[in-house]
């Protein structure tokens, strides 16, 4: 695996299964060279529900270089579905980078504007053929501008009767909080305990009916 979870985490695991649930992952990817102990990312939330029994599908976006072709390579070890695009002229962001600045400096690694229309299409158009058979949809806002503005997702994952997550990083946009409107739940990133028994709590019951 990519990273381990921390200790806290793991030990939600025990006697906690999800069998048979699908889950779409979506939104922004960091990627962490080192374990993550204080929130949860796209990779330590995927790793959470396949811990926890469920499938899951990666949508996202990388840069077209050498990093970002280790985490598609990483996503499929991990026996991930995966629906990627990489993008020309933009790095892929590591954990490294996108920790060491505030909430007004993103912008420094976000996804230039001019590529944003082709990345939130993206999203949305994979999240709408992904949802057809999801269980869960969780939209991870890292502040990089592509999850800004889609409001749709949470419609989307209403309509195809799938429950719906959003975890944000602590300085993610403010502004595309308050476009959440039609998600189930929205939680920051660091609230690592509380999204973990959000994600029991709603895929308990869909295990059991399944």
């Amino acid at each position: 695996m990519l990273c381990r979870q921390s200790e806290a985490i793991r030990t939600l695991y025990t006697d906690m299964s999800v069998d048979s649930c699908k889950v779409l992952v979506l939104g922004d990817l960091s990627y962490p060279s080192a374990p993550r102990q204080s929130s949860l990312g796209m990779i330590e939330l995927i790793n959470a529900c396949q811990r926890l029994g469920a499938s899951c599908t990666a949508v996202t976006y990388v840069g077209a270089d050498e990093l970002g072709a280790a985490v598609i390579a990483e996503l499929a070890a991990m026996q991930t579905t995966t629906d990627i695009i990489q993008l020309q002229d933009w790095q892929t962001v590591t954990e490294e980078r996108l920790a060491g600045l505030d909430r007004d400096a993103t912008d420094q690694l976000g996804i230039p504007f001019s590529t944003r229309g082709e990345c939130l299409a993206h999203l949305t158009n994979r999240a709408e053929k992904h949802l057809t058979d999801a269980d869960l949809l969780i939209v991870v806002d890292e502040g990089l501008g592509a999850v800004s503005g889609t409001e749709a997702l949470g419609f989307l994952a209403s309509r195809a009767g799938a429950s719906s997550l959003v975890v944000r990083r602590v300085f993610a946009s403010d502004e595309a909080a308050k476009e959440y409107l039609r998600v189930d739940k929205v939680l920051p990133s660091i609230q690592s305990a509380a999204i973990m028994t959000w994600l029991t709590q709603m895929l308990g019951p869909l295990q059991e009916r399944a």
